[in-house]
């Protein structure tokens, strides 16, 4: 798990967070699933976890400045399917943004993600169709499709980040289909981007005269 970790320090444990515990929407038996935090041999928060570098990072920001950041991800993939016979709505490759159906073909799939998601806790803004349409001359199709997730601390958005795509994994494999989340599939069309939009607050309040989200990739 953590490889740069020398074997003799190897010791490391984890303890379930229970207030990030779901059931298991893909499970045939019921199976909660539980989010934990890694800890060292003396049972203290593992330092150099991502979570730990992160946890840090943000106290450190909050204490030189008492400024508390919220971070908003957009992700997108490619919803992919081999060998696609041919439609009777077919669209124009690169330009499948905001489509729906019968123009794009996951539509259906995508709302599924967003209602398991809110099963399991994970607030979003919305789903849409991305840009990113690839027919290969072999018949695959490839959809590309964005979901948005609500603001929240910087923790608290890697762990959704992290279950969205735990999430859509699943159903493309339910669905017999697989997902992309890389940066990009082919150069001539279209990649994947996770955009992240950051909000600094003073107090609990955005200072600025009109909220302002930074974004980036």
């Amino acid at each position: 798990m953590f490889s740069f970790i020398e074997p003799g320090k190897s010791d490391i444990y984890i303890m379930p967070k229970l207030n990030r515990a779901f059931i298991n929407p893909f499970s045939q038996i019921p199976t909660l699933n539980i989010l934990c935090d890694y800890l060292d041999e003396n049972g203290k928060l593992l330092e150099v976890s991502p979570k730990s570098v992160l946890v840090r990072a943000e106290e450190e920001l909050r204490s030189s400045t008492w400024v508390t950041l919220k971070a908003l991800a957009e992700l997108e993939f490619y919803i992919i399917l081999k060998q696609k016979t041919e439609t009777l709505f077919p669209s124009a490759q690169d330009k499948n943004y905001h489509e729906s159906t019968p123009f794009t073909e996951f539509e259906d799939l995508r709302n599924e993600v967003l209602a398991v998601l809110a099963d399991v806790g994970i607030a979003t803004k919305y789903g849409h169709s991305e840009v990113g349409k690839v027919l290969t001359k072999d018949g695959t199709l490839m959809e590309q499709h964005e979901i948005e997730l609500m603001p929240q601390n910087l923790v608290e958005m890697a762990e959704a980040i992290a279950i969205t795509k735990w999430v859509i994994r699943n159903i493309c494999t339910k669905h017999g289909v697989s997902a992309s989340f890389s940066p990009k599939i082919f150069l001539e069309h279209a990649g994947n981007g996770m955009h992240i939009h950051s909000c600094g607050l003073k107090n609990g309040k955005n200072h600025n005269r009109k909220p302002r989200w930074n974004h980036k990739h």
